[in-house]
């Protein structure tokens, strides 16, 4: 019935429109002064008449029928204005002047805005008529077209394994903000979430997506991660949240099926302000007047900071600055960083009514404490049933000591709890008594973190040792978890090993047996093919940072790295020569091992490249 209510109500519409533009045509012949704004109107109404005329020709278009409606009480108001009144008729008859423009310039602009947009809203409900006809399949084959990382969302395997949700009654103060703010219509459309390290920024951005998706709203996700190929470049940013939220909205979904069929190319080659534009502003702008499609979209940016091209970064925030309408495109960006000084910056350049701030170490400190005494509750009771402990272990004690120690942390609480509860042959109770009862050696915010760090470390080579074996054992940890922390891009166990292997490591089993002991700081995966990596990049910064890392056996000097990294450079490559001429496979397993090398940090290339 809606259907044909609003075909009917087009035909009303495609006669009004015609007798407002036959009406500003005898208002140009009348009346001089205000000709422009007379001119104006007309070629609005004859604009809109033309696409009323095809709509009307198209029987089954998905036509809005409120937006009809509202459209045709616009025009009447206008065309009431336009009519001569009875009077006016007489004294043409007459022959004297009758007619007097009836708006003023500021009338007209309203008028002409508000025909602009019906004009918009039908065009574009005349385009997508097009598109109904496109087949499910073929509008899934044109969104395969956008280059898409899989796990950057927030609920893929590869995020799973790496952040949780917030448990409950944890973090509300924060939640209730965040949760707050995606319902409110203010004009603060960028909501950034700031926070050190290990405060627990992933873990709320996390617990914030999966209530929006629980919620049936619209919402994509992209977390970052610093040496995970796609998930450290915005390059496949934009095409991933497209596809993404397509899924929510019809209308959205098919102008992104258009821009793909009009530039296949757009998803995977385009720069990332022409991604950014078109297939996110523009689409959103195109729906900013179909009433009956109008959706509140959200998109989560987790670990912006974890971003490995500058360059990207700033470019996306700059955008977000100079994106005049951001507020009004129906748009919500959540946003989680470190206070990091280019990120600042680019913030600062955003209109501080766009977006508001909350720093999670404002957030009170007692607050913070309880919450994460709970998450410590939590972890500690499973350990306590797998290990057959006590009922009362932990005690209340061990677990305030914990949280006081904590500083703020979560990845403090995380790391101790996996240090406590990893080792099948390692005694829990005496491992918490040992983190709860050593005294931190220096005044650092980050202090108990580094110390805990560094009890761990010294756990993993406890023994009885003669001084060559423990130099040995120093030089294989400098070896193996120095390379670990300094390659950008982590390396699955196997190719680890083809980089690392010498008179140190003999074979892959003996590299996986120096790993077991740094299961608490160092994921290694049971899949063969995922990357070996640091669990947070905390210790990556706290192995590489002299004043945090205070015991010399463990801290790692980059410097150091680069003359073994560059032998192993000019071994791969004499071996490549070597084997060309008897295999091509050959040529291309050692040109494949000369390119894991490029992924040594920037600071050792650059060394290399000085030096060869």
């Amino acid at each position: 019935m809606e259907g044909l209510a609003g075909a009917a109500s087009i035909i009303a519409l495609v006669q009004i429109t015609e007798e407002v533009g036959k009406l500003c045509g005898n208002y140009i012949q009348g009346v001089r002064h205000a000709k422009r704004d007379i001119e104006r109107l007309q070629s609005k109404a004859s604009a809109l008449h033309g696409v009323l005329t095809r709509l009307n020709d198209k029987a089954q278009a998905n036509i809005d029928s409120k937006a009809v409606q509202s459209c045709c009480e616009d025009l009447k108001s206008i065309k009431e204005r336009l009519e001569p009144r009875k009077r006016h008729a007489a004294m043409q008859r007459m022959g004297l002047r009758a007619l007097k423009w009836p708006f003023t310039s500021k009338e007209i602009e309203d008028r002409v805005q508000a025909l602009e947009k019906y004009l918009v809203l039908f065009n574009t409900t005349l385009q997508l008529d097009v598109l109904d006809k496109v087949s499910d399949a073929e509008q899934d084959r044109l969104l395969e077209k956008l280059a898409y990382a899989g796990d950057a969302l927030f609920n893929s395997y590869e995020n799973e394994q790496r952040h949780r949700m917030c448990l409950e009654n944890t973090r509300v103060e924060v939640l209730q903000q965040a949760m707050e703010w995606t319902a409110d219509d203010s004009s603060r459309c960028i909501f950034w979430l700031k926070g050190l390290a290990g405060t627990g920024k992933s873990t709320i951005a996390n617990t914030v997506a999966f209530r929006l998706k629980a919620g049936t709203r619209p919402v994509a996700t992209f977390f970052f991660k610093r040496g995970h190929g796609d998930l450290a470049h915005v390059r496949k940013l934009i095409p991933t949240v497209a596809r993404q939220l397509s899924a929510y909205s019809p209308l959205y979904r098919q102008a992104i099926v258009t821009v793909i069929k009009k530039e296949p190319d757009l998803g995977h080659s385009a720069n990332f302000r022409e991604q950014y534009e078109k297939l996110l502003v523009e689409p959103l702008r195109g729906l900013l007047h179909s009433t009956h499609d109008h959706i509140q979209f959200y998109i989560i940016l987790d670990a912006l900071d974890e971003c490995e091209e500058e360059r990207d970064l700033r470019m996306l925030l700059k955008l977000m600055a100079t994106t005049d309408d951001l507020p009004q495109l129906g748009l919500k960006i959540l946003v989680t960083s470190r206070p990091e000084l280019s990120i600042r910056h680019g913030f600062e350049e955003i209109p501080s009514i766009f977006h508001r701030n909350l720093a999670l170490q404002d957030v009170p400190r007692s607050v913070v404490d309880k919450d994460i005494r709970t998450y410590l509750s939590h972890e500690l009771k499973d350990v306590q049933r797998e290990f057959h402990l006590p009922a009362e272990w932990p005690v209340d004690q061990d677990l305030d000591t914990l949280a006081s120690k904590a500083g703020g942390l979560f990845i403090f609480a995380a790391t101790a709890c996996r240090y406590v509860g990893g080792s099948p042959q390692a005694r829990p109770d005496l491992r918490l008594k040992q983190i709860c009862n050593t005294v931190a050696p220096n005044n650092l915010m980050t202090e108990e973190l580094d110390h805990m760090y560094t009890i761990i470390l010294q756990n993993s080579t406890r023994g009885r040792y003669t001084v060559e074996e423990r130099k040995e054992a120093q030089e294989r940890f400098h070896h193996i978890v120095g390379s670990i922390v300094s390659l950008l891009s982590p390396l699955p166990i196997y190719q680890l090993f083809n980089l690392l292997k010498g008179h140190q490591i003999q074979s892959q089993v003996e590299l996986e047996g120096a790993l077991r002991t740094l299961h608490a700081v160092i994921h290694i995966p049971n899949d063969s093919n995922a990357p070996v990596q640091p669990l947070h990049l905390s210790f990556r910064d706290f192995l590489l940072d002299p004043n945090r890392c205070l015991d010399r056996d463990f801290w790692v000097d980059e410097r150091q790295l680069i003359p073994p990294l560059s032998s192993v450079l000019f071994r791969l490559q004499h071996n490549m020569h070597a084997d060309i001429g008897r295999n091509i496979l050959e040529k291309e397993k050692w040109l494949w091992m000369i390119m894991v090398l490029s992924t040594i940090s920037y600071k050792s290339i650059s060394f290399i490249g000085s030096n060869v």
